[in-house]
């Protein structure tokens, strides 16, 4: 039992959620009304000089901003609320709504209906009370002038799926481990609290059946494998199952062929995440959220969508089947392994762009002036020069636009000035995009170091490491969401993969 030192040794809680506690990091999210009076009184005292309102000269904008940002949920339901946050380059954010002298924020959420919410804080809440796909835009005005930044269907609003038949039961009251501790599909994680039949958000009823349908959602297209990954019991002793399901043609159950889409069976429980892949059906109801069941039982029981276990969980999500996804690749004729001078023309192949999409094209994470074709030539390319591109779509109530394409690593001999490559390395990336773990393999490694870098579409570094192994881990759930470069170097030797992290 731990004995609280600050009450005389009781054994009341400590207050483990203080930032001042040596408790784990995701515990902690507050201090202390005194540690807030005493933080503020050295700041404005002692420390005053640190504040913009005292002359800081240091928070002034160096240039106009680079505008970004994210938002806490892309899938929601009517009425709900999301929490927009400035990400922007070259201006200061305490992530407090604290208002900068000479800097405006300037928010526009709209959708093709006629909706539009606005706001001027840096980083706003909205409740969304009416559906649509909203595209969502930020601009920013300092002393140095204003930029914008428009991410096109990044929230989509809707009612909740329709109405389950059935929720499934579980009849055990007992605190048994078994249960779904957490489920990860497409950039959507869903994280249950470490006791039996209690959910993070509270919707867990005395059946053990969770609707969580308008709390957690992703957006798949039809037709596309997907890794789903669950967690569940942690007891090495015990044994689980778990079923998915998922209501394609929106009826309400999840009795016809092929909504069953995944099985677990007899898993050890473990700590660690397990992952299967599934396909979504070439013909799902459409740009509608569809409801989907992960049910976990004992591995002695059967589970059907409809039915009852003396152990395990029900929980039900949200998925939307889009055929509205933005995306773009990319090819180069005539190819990628050329003599230097060789006249080369990238050509991109873009989905959902629209009648007349925009282009911008990058070389080596560098916007290339006045290239906004559809093709990109160039007879002046260097070894391992990288070239990709973004596409912006004009189609109405389009997804996740703007879209980056795939990298296209060149290999030119002759190049002047420059040492070629003696060869690119091969390694395996995975999952892709991901949220929490990300895996790099190394497929020829002869004993030798390598260095694994990440950097973000801006080229600035964010993460480096040198390594001898073949297998390596990486946690990147501290990354904010959008695309990046992995790069893998051995000596002169490298190559570049793009990666989403959601």
């Amino acid at each position: 039992m731990l004995h609280n030192s600050c009450d005389g040794g009781s054994s009341t809680d400590l207050h483990l959620p203080n930032y001042m506690d040596y408790s784990m990091d995701q515990c902690q999210n507050m201090f202390t009304a005194d540690q807030k009076t005493r933080a503020i009184g050295s700041l404005t005292t002692l420390r005053a000089s640190y504040l913009e309102s005292n002359g800081n000269m240091s928070l002034v904008p160096p240039s106009t901003a680079v505008v970004n940002f994210n938002a806490n949920s892309s899938i929601i339901c009517i009425g709900q609320t999301v929490d927009f946050t400035d990400l922007s380059s070259c201006s200061p954010n305490t992530f407090l709504n604290t208002p900068w002298t000479g800097i405006t924020f300037n928010w526009s959420i709209t959708n093709n209906a006629g909706t539009t919410y606005t706001s001027s804080l840096q980083n706003p809440t909205i409740i969304f009370a009416n559906a649509g796909t909203y595209d969502v835009s930020l601009t920013i005005t300092n002393v140095n002038g204003t930029s914008s930044y428009t991410r096109q269907g990044m929230v989509v609003v809707s009612a909740a799926p329709v109405t389950a038949i059935c929720t499934g039961t579980s009849t055990s009251t007992s605190t048994f481990a078994y249960g779904i501790y957490s489920v990860a599909l497409n950039g959507m994680t869903h994280t249950s609290s470490s006791t039996y039949n209690d959910i993070q958000s509270g919707l867990t009823n005395a059946s053990g059946y969770g609707d969580f349908s308008c709390e957690a959602g992703t957006i798949l297209e039809p037709n596309t494998t997907y890794t789903i990954a669950l967690k569940g019991t942690s007891a090495t002793t015990l044994l689980e199952d778990f079923k998915v399901f998922i209501d394609y043609n929106n009826d309400g159950d999840f009795g016809d062929i092929d909504e069953e889409v995944a099985f677990f069976d007899n898993i050890t429980g473990s700590s660690a995440y397990l992952d299967t892949t599934f396909t979504t059906t070439i013909n799902p109801s459409l740009n509608v959220p569809l409801r989907m069941r992960v049910f976990s039982a004992r591995n002695t029981e059967t589970i059907t969508s409809c039915g009852t276990t003396t152990r395990g969980q029900i929980q039900d999500y949200s998925v939307r089947i889009s055929d509205k996804i933005a995306k773009v690749s990319i090819s180069v004729s005539p190819n990628d392994t050329i003599n230097y001078g060789t006249n080369l023309t990238f050509t991109a192949s873009p989905t959902n762009g629209g009648t007349s999409p925009v282009y911008r094209w990058y070389k080596n994470n560098v916007l290339i002036v006045g290239a906004n074709a559809v093709t990109y030539s160039s007879t002046t390319l260097n070894d391992a020069d990288e070239i990709y591109c973004e596409m912006i779509s004009n189609l109405a109530d389009v997804i996740a636009s703007p879209c980056t394409s795939n990298v296209v690593l060149m290999d030119v001999t002759g190049a002047v000035g420059l040492s070629n490559m003696a060869g690119k390395i091969e390694f395996e990336m995975n999952p892709n995009p991901a949220s929490e773990m990300l895996n790099i393999k190394l497929l020829i490694l002869n004993n030798k170091q390598a260095t694994i870098s990440i950097e973000n579409m801006l080229g600035q570094m964010i993460y480096i490491t040198q390594t001898t192994q073949q297998l390596n881990q990486f946690n990147i759930s501290t990354f904010e969401p959008g695309v990046y470069f992995v790069r893998v170097q051995m000596g002169n030797t490298y190559s570049v993969k793009r990666l989403v992290i959601n």
